[in-house]
């Protein structure tokens, strides 16, 4: 596997920098939360739950049996370098409906809380609070999600976000055929969330791309109903009745037009939705602008690994620009396109229109760059230090595996 750092000369001192430390056994320290028997990890999330700038763990486990009851449990960051301790600080037994939870500032305590959501409410645990003032619930919801295990309760840090710029986070919730957007508003001691009305995504646009990678696959749930059957020759088979099938993508939250506000974007198989956020923090039901993406996301996409598109501010102009990554079906071996659109920017061919100001009307890419082999685990980060976001990426070379 080759990892590759664009825009970025600072791998070969980092590997040795940390070799360095590594060698002083100074590299970090280690602490093992042991699970009690018979429970397994389902889903953690790393934040600052207490407010003291360190951060905490928040996990969630279950006995791997039916009809197990899931907990919640909260690790604290010790003081003057004392880790964490292998028995938590706080804990919660879950519901037996809850399916995720997401950590926010979302009440008035110090610190954060922790978000639990069901297919229907989503509730505050406040960890920090004793009796009933413990647990809030804070809204009425149409969570869209499909359970791969009963006893799975998912990490969903998508669904918490300061999305209007009052520094105090607000809910983003799937549902069926879009978004829901409750923003929080607070006077005091009194905390509450209002809802706007639906952000909708175009009805056959709105199922998830799925390819591999990360970072792609959409919110769903899939219900089948099926009955035993049997044949002229008594052999008893399963017949689907009825199937529920629903996506929606997750969902970009970034400022798309330069104006300092987040909007918020879905990419379907071959549009790309954006709403925009006006006066207040409202958002229109129906999309702002509905672009057409490159590299559509047919079947044949389905099953490339490499496939996935990244939205951010790439040139400092603030303006949300694009990298999409997918396998080049074109070439006699395995081999990974990296296409660079820089939003409202190229000339000739590459040129934008208002109509089309992120891919423009022929769809091609001010930058292509091509890799050898299959790509994942692609996500920027500044490594350098100069402050613009440098691309990372892993990829598997199977025309190397001869040699190994």
């Amino acid at each position: 596997m080759s990892v590759f750092l664009f825009r970025s000369l600072a791998l070969l001192s980092l590997l040795l920098g940390a070799s360095s430390v590594w060698a002083q056994g100074k590299f970090g320290e280690t602490n093992i939360l042991q699970l009690p028997k018979g429970y397994e990890r389902s889903g953690v999330i790393i934040d600052d739950v207490d407010g003291d700038g360190q951060h905490d763990i928040i996990v969630a486990i279950a006995e791997d049996v039916p009809k197990a009851r899931a907990e919640l449990r909260v690790h604290l960051h010790k003081p003057n370098g004392g880790g964490f301790s292998g028995a938590p600080d706080y804990s919660f037994k879950l519901p037996a409906d809850v399916i995720g939870f997401s950590v926010g500032d979302l009440a008035e305590d110090e610190g954060r809380e922790i978000l639990v959501v069901s297919a229907k409410t989503a509730l505050v645990w406040r960890p920090r609070q004793s009796g009933k003032e413990r647990f809030r619930r804070v809204a009425t919801i149409n969570l869209l999600w499909q359970l791969p295990r009963l006893t799975d309760v998912l990490a969903l840090p998508k669904l918490v976000r300061d999305l209007n710029g009052d520094r105090l986070d607000d809910l983003l919730i799937p549902e069926p055929g879009g978004y829901r957007v409750l923003l929080q508003e607070r006077a005091g001691a009194q905390t509450s969330f209002k809802a706007q009305a639906p952000l909708v995504v175009d009805p056959d646009q709105s199922r998830a791309y799925t390819g591999g990678g990360n970072i792609r696959k959409g919110f769903s749930i899939n219900i089948p109903i099926s009955r035993e059957m049997k044949d002229s020759n008594s052999l008893v088979s399963r017949r689907t009745l009825i199937a529920l099938n629903e996506t929606v993508p997750v969902p970009w939250v970034v400022d798309f037009d330069g104006d300092r506000d987040l909007d918020i974007i879905a990419r379907g198989p071959e549009k790309l939705f954006v709403f925009l956020q006006g006066a207040g923090g409202q958002f229109s039901s129906s999309p702002d602008l509905t672009l057409t993406t490159p590299l559509v996301a047919d079947r044949s996409r389905a099953v490339d690994i490499s496939y996935s598109s990244h939205f951010l501010d790439l040139d400092g102009d603030r303006l949300c620009d694009c990298v999409t990554l997918g396998g080049d079906q074109d070439a006699d071996k395995a081999r990974t396109q990296v296409l660079t659109y820089l939003q409202k920017r190229g000339r000739g061919d590459t040129a934008k229109s208002k109509a089309a100001p992120l891919f423009g009307p022929k769809g091609l890419p001010q930058q292509l760059i091509l890799l050898l082999g299959f790509a994942g685990q692609t996500h920027f980060s500044d490594v350098d230090g100069d402050g613009r976001p440098d691309l990372v990426v892993a990829t598997l070379r199977p025309d190397l595996i001869d040699i190994l």
